[in-house]
């Protein structure tokens, strides 16, 4: 299951946490620009249905607590097959989310220009907040004049 997420999910920023042995996976994307019961939502009408984390933070608030809303549970107890359209389900609707706000360019761009990546990595803090339209511009980097990768 960890190779498919890999390999379905590409370069797209992902921590697994520890599986210590169990039938299902924690998965989480940090700064997922969505909450996770958005993902369920998108992912069930699809017919892959995975668990939101924002139900296993009880007593948390989760308002303050965005790691709450950036988790998934999948269960990895299903045959290959299921498994592997499940997996590759969930990497399409992420990589979807992500190219709609950009974060396909900027991942790229982040292992060419390390200023790009500091300032993204201060951004994504402030991403739920920020209109991503008025951030990006058509081919180029807008954090710092004069980025070789963008000139």
């Amino acid at each position: 299951a960890v190779s498919l997420l890999k390999r379905e999910l590409g370069a797209y920023p992902l921590k697994i946490h520890k599986p210590e042995g169990a039938i299902f996976l924690w998965l989480w994307f940090e700064n997922l620009p969505v909450s996770s019961q958005t993902l369920y939502e998108m992912l069930k009408a699809e017919g892959t249905l995975i668990i939101p984390g924002e139900h296993f933070f009880v007593g948390i608030d989760r308002q303050d607590y965005p790691h709450a809303h950036e988790c998934i549970r999948i269960s990895i107890a299903q045959d290959a097959e299921t498994l592997e359209k499940g997996i590759a389900a969930i990497g399409r609707a992420i990589l979807a989310i992500a190219a709609a706000i950009g974060l396909t360019i900027a991942v790229a761009i982040t292992t060419i220009c390390p200023a790009f990546a500091a300032a993204l990595a201060l951004l994504s803090r402030f991403a739920r907040q920020v209109d991503i339209d008025q951030i990006k511009r058509g081919g180029g980097c807008l954090i710092h004049i004069g980025c070789d990768f963008c000139s």
